[in-house]
């Protein structure tokens, strides 16, 4: 730093002004000749002087320097102007330099001058002389000074940053710029609370400002100077750190020395608590934390306030450290706690603490949702407006087996993610979402970030009806329903679906809506029309196919190596790594024999694999072995799968090559019985046609002779090729959920019913939907079926298709609520029931063949014998035959109902209740075609009854479209 000049005269402060003037070119003297046709352009300045104002004391020397350009062999001249006064200053000149001593007090005119040609050019430099009275202080750097004069900052504690308590002033005097010697300076204080004088020594003593001056004498007379002193509380950081959990809080405990009078505990500038000094203790007040995720996160600031120092200590502010399933599922409650003002948004900062090993239902956001759906005026999917506001972050752990499944409704963890809402850094494996579902976040806006999911199921279980009956078939994995808002964001994420089942009838979009800004999202696995429709960034068939990818691997070594495993560019979370990299190898099944110009889709139960090939007429792709039809019958293959982490683990089939020609086919596409594919457990049944095929079917192709794609769940059947050892078999096979070929199957159509979130006791809070074929017919002897539970709304239930193919279901018992439970946009049809037993299980059930409601339903072509009827002990009684009470908006049609050899039976097929109850359907079911067999004409039964103001009627009247007749 410089040395600062304290002035304490006016002459001389009038004299440094002066020398600070502004050089003036002076005009040219008229009585120098100067030629009439100057070669020298106006514009070139041929002199120049270092100075052209000098201001110095008696005494002192200066030296000036003249300069002139384009002139050679220049010859200067340095003289005393004419009218000036010559005794004011000495002046010696050598060549162009003039070293000029002051003499008197007075001011004079010195001309320096070069002659070029005819031409004399000058300059004039003016001079001032005072008398050297002048006394000057000069403070030491370690002093600051501005424009405000002399200042310094002192510290109540010293810190490891330089703050200090104290300082010494270094004062020098000067008299006509040469050092006083012998001057002592005496220091007082304005405010001695703030800062005290010790000696030389200015100390701190408490926060504030005040002014310390220093005075001296110089040949009798005083002099002074003034220093603003600035005393202010450090703020220390402390070495400790702490985890602050809102809900779940504890003492903070100081092992650092706390100095002074503790005033407060701080956070974010608001007090929050207290510090025990004695037991070096922060207690927090829960009331007094943030609630909300802006003001919560890592490396937060929690000040300890005493009259001497803001001790900081370095803090995470999270609302929760999730570490159980329990833990997990608070979270949705928590969160909404977070907003009490705002029941629209849920907030707070969540965090995994540990891996959790889930292995259930989450029970999401389903209220949320409904009652956004219900209370709010705008788009409930609005992320603007509604939804997880806060921050979920995974830490980098994984919890496995969550599984979202809301029934009818829309399910997923977080719901509507708001726009500032953040989940990230976090692992899925073996995770579900089942139709109407997903998995992440449903709709709204938001940064998704660094999320791994491994699937089992997707479109799994239930699918939401809407008012006209049609399927909100949504399953992916973030923002599936709604198109998110503009800021919605999903970047540096991987779904591996490599060995996930998937529901055949619902639109997967295995990454979500075409809407959301995707930044390098991949797919692992799938089929190709799945991947087509994944919306993903890029998407693979297999792991081994995104690991020799270049594009792939260029964007996944940029992701965050913290959370991905990026050494062998494999797609996986860092958490997951160790557990994939430990796999053996194995194959889950070999093939005997592989036919010539066909595939074969190799099955392992590790992704992370190369396949190799000892046969050149074997290629292998994504895990498919294409045999060429180059092959010669006797050849054989020997098929390896090697671990990409380890290639110790090695699993490998030897198989011979079959040559087998196409015009060797025996076509069943002209019969007219359809093979069926089983979903549900990856089977073919060739059901009437499983008689004319011979030997072992080693797989199926379909017309390009890939591996067998199967037709979707009720769709038309699509044409395939079983492979055998020596012949192709071209059949029609469709894809179904389930065959049903025993009695035990049935109960794949039937769910334990459990309490619907509508808050009716029993009712079913789910849907079970597909297409159900008998591939026989099936005695049922032994066998109970009953069904616990209500069904009150007119989307629960069965509301698939089952088709029973002609077949017979004989010696069926059931006990309550019927074969199905309830019926909801369901199609019954193609059944013969033989020997039914109706009996109640106990005075509460409600007893009936099919279910205890049926709406928006078609039973047809069925036929129904009746053994025995055993309800006289039950409550409900009045329980019709084929439901137990209303049906609303359904056709029947093509029935028989033989009951001749049963009696009691006091309704025959429905009861109803009047319009006003608002679950029920104006609207009266169809009937058609309906004969019904009787042991006596006499015996009719009732058709029905219905109730109206707690009164009940029966009603006699038949609708159209029934017949009776005697056994």
């Amino acid at each position: 730093m410089k040395s600062k000049h304290f002035i304490l005269t006016t002459a001389f402060a009038l004299l440094c002004a002066l020398g600070c003037a502004c050089q003036k070119e002076q005009p040219k003297d008229s009585s120098v000749e100067s030629p009439q046709d100057s070669v020298i352009e106006e514009t070139v300045e041929v002199i120049s002087v270092n100075q052209s104002f000098v201001a110095f004391c008696v005494g002192e020397s200066f030296t000036l320097i003249a300069e002139a350009d384009n002139v050679e062999n220049a010859e200067f001249s340095w003289t005393v102007d004419g009218d000036a006064d010559e005794g004011v200053v000495s002046l010696v000149q050598t060549g162009n330099v003039a070293v000029i001593t002051a003499l008197k007090k007075g001011t004079t005119k010195l001309v320096a001058s070069v002659k070029q040609g005819e031409s004399i050019y000058f300059k004039t430099v003016d001079v001032t002389v005072k008398e050297g009275v002048d006394v000057s202080l000069t403070v030491s750097d370690n002093v600051g000074f501005d424009n405000n004069g002399y200042h310094v900052q002192l510290s109540t504690l010293p810190t490891a940053e330089g703050g200090e308590t104290s300082i010494v002033p270094l004062v020098t005097a000067y008299k006509n710029n040469k050092i006083v010697s012998g001057v002592t300076f005496s220091w007082e204080s304005e405010d001695t609370s703030i800062v005290k004088t010790e000696g030389n020594k200015l100390v701190s003593v408490s926060e504030g400002s005040t002014h310390v001056v220093g005075t001296c004498q110089i040949e009798g007379k005083e002099y002074s100077l003034s220093i603003s002193v600035d005393v202010c509380r450090p703020t220390i950081r402390l070495e400790e750190s702490f985890t602050v959990e809102t809900e779940n809080l504890s003492t903070l405990a100081i092992t650092s020395t706390i100095n002074g009078t503790v005033r407060d505990v701080l956070y974010n500038g608001r007090s929050v608590g207290s510090f025990d000094v004695q037991g070096k203790t922060v207690t927090l007040e829960k009331s007094k934390l943030p609630t909300l995720s802006a003001e919560m996160g890592e490396g937060r600031s929690l000040i300890i306030e005493t009259n001497l120092a803001s001790y900081e200590i370095l803090v995470n502010m999270y609302t929760k450290i999730l570490k159980t399933a329990e833990d997990f599922d608070s979270f949705a409650t928590l969160s909404k706690k977070a907003c009490p003002t705002e029941p629209a948004i849920w907030d707070g900062y969540f965090v995994l603490g540990n891996d959790i090993v889930y292995n259930g239902l989450y029970q999401s956001r389903i209220a949320d949702i409904d009652s956004l759906w219900l209370a709010v005026e705008g788009n409930w999917s609005n992320g603007g407006l509604y939804g997880f506001r806060g921050v979920f972050d995974g830490k980098g752990h994984n919890i496995e087996g969550v599984s979202v499944d809301n029934g009818a409704q829309i399910g997923s963890i977080f719901g509507v993610l708001h726009i500032d809402g953040v989940v990230k850094n976090i692992s899925f494996t073996k995770a579900s979402v089942a139709a109407n579902s997903s998995f992440v976040c449903g709709a709204g806006g938001g940064t998704v970030e660094n999320i791994y999911i491994q699937y089992d199921w997707m479109g799994k279980g239930a699918q939401h009806y809407e008012g006209d009956g049609s399927i909100n078939t949504y399953c992916a994995s973030f923002f599936g329903f709604k198109e998110p808002t503009a800021t919605a964001n999903v970047s540096n994420c991987v779904v591996d679906v490599t060995k996930a089942t998937f529901n055949a009838g619902v639109g997967i979009k295995i990454i979500g809506s075409e809407y959301v800004s995707n930044k390098n999202t991949f797919v692992i696995g799938g089929t190709d029309e799945l991947r087509g429709k994944s919306n993903a960034t890029l998407s693979f068939s297999s792991v081994i196919d995104f690991v020799e990818d270049v594009n792939a691997q260029s964007r996944y070594k940029k992701f965050n190596e913290d959370f991905w495993s990026l050494e062998y560019g494999v797609p996986v979370s860092n958490v997951v790594f160790e557990s994939v990299c430990s796999l053996d190898v194995h194959f889950t099944g070999t093939a005997n024999c592989l036919v010539s110009g066909t595939a074969y889709r190799l099955l392992v139960d590790n992704s992370y694999v190369k396949f190799t090939a000892d046969n050149a007429n074997v290629e292998i792709k994504s895990g498919v072995a294409s045999v060429s039809s180059a092959v010669e019958s006797g050849e054989k293959v020997t098929i390896t799968a090697t671990s990409i982490f380890d290639e110790s683990k090695q699993a490998s089939f030897t198989c011979d090559l079959a040559v087998v020609d196409k015009a060797n086919c025996l076509d069943l596409t002209k019969e007219k019985e359809t093979a069926f594919y089983d979903a549900t457990l990856d089977r073919v049944y060739f059901a009437d046609l499983k008689e004319k095929v011979t030997g072992e079917v080693l797989y199926y192709v379909d017309d390009m002779y890939a591996s067998a794609t199967f037709a979707k769940d009720g769709e038309d059947a699509k044409v395939l090729y079983a492979v055998t050892q020596d012949k192709f078999y071209k059949f029609h096979c469709l894809t179904v959920t389930k065959v049903i070929e025993k009695a035990e199957d049935l109960h794949y159509v039937r769910k334990d019913y459990t309490v619907s979130s509508y808050g009716n006791e029993g009712c079913y809070d789910g849907r079970i939907l597909g297409t159900f074929v008998l591939l026989n017919d099936i005695d049922c002897t032994g066998l109970h079926l009953k069904n616990s539970g209500r069904y009150w709304e007119n989307s629960r239930g069965f509301g698939g298709i089952f088709d029973g193919r002609g077949y017979t279901i004989s010696n069926l018992t059931v006990s309550e609520n019927g074969l199905f439970g309830a019926l909801a946009f369901a199609t019954i049809k193609n059944v013969n029931f033989t020997g039914i037993c109706l009996k109640a299980a106990n005075q509460g059930a409600y007893v009936s063949l099919f279910a205890s409601r049926v709406f928006n339903t078609t039973i047809e072509n069925v036929s129904m014998q009746f053994a025995e009827y055993v309800v006289g002990d039950s409550i409900y009684a009045t329980s019709g035959l084929m439901f137990y009470e209303t049906s609303f908006d359904s056709t029947f049609k093509n029935l028989t109902i033989d009951i001749s050899k049963i009696s009691g039976v006091k309704y025959l097929t429905e009861s109803y209740y009047n319009a006003d109850k608002p679950y029920l359907s104006e609207k009266k079911s169809v009937y058609e075609n309906i004969t019904v067999i009787l042991a006596s004409l006499d015996e009719r039964p009732a058709f029905a009854y219905k109730t109206a103001e707690g009164t009940a009627e029966d009603i006699e009247q038949y609708p159209d479209g029934f017949t009776f007749q005697t056994a």
